[in-house]
């Protein structure tokens, strides 16, 4: 079988090594027309901070060996379906499956005078970044806008804008939005940018002097390939539950693929995963994503899964400790529930630790439908020096249930 992924990312790479796990005798070729080895761009703000100073390199050369992979940096300029063929510019290429995992490169929103800005989707970004000094102005205060004014705010001046009611608007609602912006120095929302000129943004009623701009207002799916070769696409690569595209033999999955699913590398990952099964004539459907997530600004840590709230929800809201009340050095915990009749269908948690542990078990949670009733006789551990005897989580989910039965 001859197998052809276009792309080179979390979403590509992941597809080839699960086909070859799978199927030995495969013959799989990846085209990057970067020429760079796979690297985590989740990591990409804490290399502008210095965080992280290796390698974020997620494979390197021998991987592709030891798993029989070959690799061959060219781009890919046409897909010819009737003749299964990938053209580059020197070579035809057959295929009898076909995967796109294209990716998304970052949006440009029209603004008027936006000329030189700076964006973050690659290690070469992150390394012009690195050398930004001044005052800097960032577009877009969503998880990478957040977290890039969160690395470059020890070293410059910044300015966060979001045109939006609130920050983090995918993945918090807008009073636990306000916990975390109370942290942020210089933050604008409902912003709505006039112009550009001459390293002055205009807005409303206000004039910022700037030194950069960075545009951080999410990505958009590069889907130009899949369409000029005839594909159905909209807003990204349109796909079926089997992650199939238009064309029986031809799958999208990552960022390219338009599913109701966040832009996140788990996501890519169970996208992936979906596409190598059913190639290999193993039936799967994508499952529904719950977009669990986390992210960070300063010492605060924001986890969300699920739904956000709704005229048909009912949430209810703690604050607690991380550990016991009388434990020194303590910390807060802030816990958001969402229930739709007696089910948890979405959590919103905002702390300094133990934040990664508690969003996972209560995705679970949500995945597996469990009633608040359940949630509210968990059986948690507890040490005073690490947690507490009523689990912030488990006290929330008491004070959801009298609410539900009010």
């Amino acid at each position: 079988m001859n197998i052809v992924i276009i792309g080179n990312g979390t979403a590509g790479v992941t597809t080839a090594l699960e086909i070859r796990k799978k199927n030995k005798q495969a013959n799989i070729k990846i085209f990057d027309k970067s020429g760079n080895l796979p690297y985590s761009r989740c990591s990409l703000p804490y290399l502008v901070s210095g965080k992280i100073q290796d390698s974020i390199q997620t494979f390197d050369r021998n991987f592709y060996k030891q798993n029989n992979l070959k690799i061959i940096n060219a781009e890919v300029k046409s897909i010819n379906r009737q003749e299964k063929v990938v053209k580059t510019d020197k070579d035809n290429y057959e295929y009898d499956k076909l995967v796109l995992a294209t990716g998304a490169k970052p949006f440009v929103p029209d603004i008027a005078g936006l000329k030189d800005y700076y964006t973050l989707h690659t290690i070469k970004h992150a390394q012009e970044l690195m050398k930004a000094s001044g005052k800097g102005v960032i577009i877009g205060a969503g998880m990478v806008g957040v977290e890039l004014a969160d690395s470059l705010r020890q070293k410059c001046d910044i300015v966060l804008l979001e045109a939006k009611e609130h920050v983090l608007s995918t993945i918090l609602d807008k009073n636990f939005a306000k916990i975390v912006e109370k942290k942020i120095k210089n933050l604008r929302t409902s912003v709505n940018i006039k112009k550009i000129d001459q390293n002055k943004v205009y807005l409303k009623d206000e004039i910022i002097d700037c030194d950069f701009i960075v545009v951080a207002c999410g990505v958009k799916a590069n889907s130009k390939l899949a369409k000029e070769s005839g594909l159905k696409v909209r807003k990204g690569i349109i796909v079926d539950k089997q992650m199939k595209t238009s064309d029986k033999d031809i799958y999208a999955c990552g960022d390219c693929a338009q599913t109701n699913a966040a832009k996140l590398a788990t996501n890519a990952i169970m996208q992936a995963e979906v596409v190598a099964d059913n190639i290999l004539g193993i039936d799967a459907k994508i499952k529904p994503s719950f977009n669990t997530c986390i992210t960070k600004f300063d010492n605060f840590i924001i986890g969300s899964t699920g739904d956000l709230g709704s005229e048909n929800t009912i949430s209810a809201v703690f604050r607690g400790k991380a550990r016991a009340e009388y434990y020194p050095k303590n910390s807060k915990v802030y816990v958001k529930l969402i229930a739709k009749e007696d089910y948890l269908v979405g959590a919103q948690l905002i702390g300094e630790e133990d934040v990664v542990g508690r969003i996972n078990w209560l995705a679970l949670a949500v995945q597996q439908k469990l009633k608040i009733e359940q949630l509210c006789d968990a059986e948690t551990a507890y040490n005073p020096a690490l947690s507490c005897v009523f689990d912030p989580v488990v006290v929330a989910a008491n004070i959801l249930k009298r609410k539900i039965s009010r």
